[in-house]
């Protein structure tokens, strides 16, 4: 059985009954899992980037258009 005194497990209980989720007893633990591989994106992200990493979604107008008609 798993562990219910995982302070991770109490989160995503916490947050799945806010929610009002209703999680079957068969892919409680998939979504689980799921929420454990979420927070470890979420922690990524949050971590400065160097300022030569380039956002995905930032580009110049000028670039975009190379080689279009």
């Amino acid at each position: 059985m798993a562990d219910t005194e995982d302070p991770l497990r109490k989160e995503f209980e916490a947050l799945a009954q806010r929610a009002g989720l209703i999680i079957p007893d068969d892919r409680h633990e998939v979504f689980f899992a799921a929420f454990k591989d979420f927070r470890r994106v979420i922690a990524r992200l949050h971590k400065p980037f160097d300022h030569g990493v380039e956002v995905a979604s930032s580009f110049a107008v000028e670039s975009a258009k190379r080689g279009a008609p």
